[in-house]
């Protein structure tokens, strides 16, 4: 007889299950619809010439990590630690490498082709889309980053932006950034962890 804890996992269904049963729709649809809103809102927004502006430069911000680099310096001479800034650096090079040359082969998702002509520089990247890099990174630097800091709500507010951002100038679905976003959240999460744990053994006599 199963002990508890796998009949648990037995009815626990996956959150695009749960929501295709409420809706009455397969998970593909339920993405296919959050991807379409998602869109439908990037284009409204095209239309207010200051956060169109705006949403480009955050995806600017946003291409290579360089944002991050930059966020990183500005905490580790907070806290006045070279190895701090060391650290996140290491951490923001792994989770990316983990995307874009693990999950993106993988999953080789087009981007989207909604939009097709741009008012505002832009670098077009060549990859696949599945998941967004960009949120990925966001959310990983955005939760090491916020860690015993009072300038959590900047790296939070920015690593939403960044992602929005993706969307709004067509470079992702918006499903790319929400699996992005929760990619880095659970890097970043993996990554507190293990920061803890190598304190919590180098401090023992």
């Amino acid at each position: 007889m199963p002990g508890r804890a796998a009949q648990r996992r037995a009815v626990r269904p996956d959150a695009l299950r749960v929501g295709a049963q409420l809706f009455g729709v397969s998970p593909a649809e339920l993405v296919e619809r959050f991807d379409d809103r998602a869109a439908a809102l990037a284009l409204r927004a095209r239309h207010l010439p200051p956060l169109d502006r705006a949403m480009y430069v955050l995806s600017s911000c946003g291409d290579d990590g360089r944002i991050w680099f930059a966020a990183a310096a500005v905490e580790a001479a907070r806290v006045r630690s070279l190895r701090r800034f060391l650290t996140l650096v290491g951490w923001l090079g792994l989770e990316s490498a983990v995307v874009n040359l693990g999950m993106k082969r993988v999953a080789r998702r087009p981007r989207p082709d909604v939009i097709t002509e741009h008012e505002h520089w832009l670098r077009i990247p060549t990859d696949t889309s599945f998941p967004s890099g960009h949120a990925a990174s966001s959310a990983l630097m955005a939760v090491l980053l916020s860690e015993d800091s009072p300038l959590a709500p900047l790296w939070i507010g920015l690593a939403a932006g960044i992602g929005a951002s993706r969307v709004h100038v067509g470079m992702h679905h918006g499903s790319d950034v929400a699996a992005g976003w929760g990619v880095g959240v659970a890097f970043g999460l993996v990554a507190r962890r293990a920061e803890a744990s190598l304190r919590r053994s180098t401090a023992r006599p």
